[in-house]
């Protein structure tokens, strides 16, 4: 039986990229913004993500509110969705395969015929392990409900915390090693205005991180993607700079979070609901002012 939403299925923002950062589950800010866009009618042609923003991509080209919001809450509460347990079993911190395999069909079900059938451009990406560049995904090579969630769940695989995830024979790992935010990536297809919806405060700046050490161990045999590791922190905050950049000449719209009080890896539910509160409170306040972004081209 077809989608309900599939009848409604038209696009009315051409000229503008929709952009996720990842966060992990600091990516509940991002659904909360999602499902004021969706209510509001804002639907954009082009939505690009990596990571946790892969998965509020195809949330929001699914245009299915409900599952957004469960996306990043209520799947906490299952302990089957991680820990210590979990990790010495081998399933990862985080047990992506049944976080983006198994949920996909029962708690939270995915509408891949709405999906399918909307018009709307699409990339996420995941970083290959052996050569470290990365390899995007769009619309047309994702139309089968399982090849969809391996592409996400390859976005999301964050190392040591998810096993990695292996495609056609080649070895992924999360797209937000290289960078986290897909500004070059939605350009290179042509966009050249933006609303982005970021997982961090506005002034935040990335460093080094602090578990290196640990990374090149496990990492050991991937010396490239090492590399990359270690050039993360610049390539991020390099974009971060060019969003600004554009931001200021009237080519962006920038939405962070007031305060961002939750870590990736957080499972307070209560810290989880609050932080989707924020982001569904802040799209409403910033609607006036997306409209005229909108608007001005």
């Amino acid at each position: 039986m077809k989608s309900k939403r599939m009848e409604k299925l038209k696009n009315n923002i051409h000229d503008t990229a929709l952009i996720f950062e990842g966060g992990g589950m600091r990516a509940s800010f991002s659904s909360g913004v999602l499902n004021v866009l969706l209510e509001e009618e804002y639907y954009f042609d082009y939505v690009c993500g990596v990571s946790a923003g892969a998965s509020c991509t195809i949330n929001y080209l699914s245009r299915d509110q409900e599952r957004a919001r469960k996306s990043f809450i209520d799947i906490a509460k299952y302990p089957e969705f991680g820990g210590w347990g979990h990790f010495v079993k081998g399933n990862g911190f985080f047990n992506a395969k049944w976080i983006y395999e198994e949920t996909c069909r029962d708690i939270l079900p995915f509408d891949i015929d709405t999906f399918n059938a909307n018009p709307a451009r699409m990339k996420i990406s995941a970083i290959e392990a052996d050569s470290a560049l990365p390899r995007f995904w769009d619309k047309t090579q994702l139309t089968k409900l399982e090849q969809l969630v391996q592409a996400v769940r390859a976005s999301s695989t964050l190392p040591i915390m998810m096993p990695p995830l292996t495609i056609d024979g080649k070895i992924y790992y999360d797209g937000g090693l290289r960078n986290g935010l897909e500004l070059d990536t939605a350009r290179n297809d042509g966009m050249t205005r933006f609303v982005v919806v970021l997982t961090r405060e506005k002034n935040y700046r990335k460093t080094i991180q602090s578990h290196r050490p640990l990374l090149r161990f496990y990492l050991r045999r991937y010396p490239k993607l090492l590399k990359l590791l270690a050039q993360r922190h610049l390539n991020y905050n390099k974009t971060l700079d060019e969003l600004s950049a554009l931001e200021n000449s009237g080519h962006a719209l920038l939405i962070y979070p007031e305060k961002m009080a939750i870590n990736s890896s957080c499972r307070d539910l209560a810290a989880l609901e609050a932080n989707y509160e924020q982001g569904y409170r802040q799209a409403r306040q910033i609607l006036p002012k997306l409209e005229n972004f909108l608007k001005s081209n």
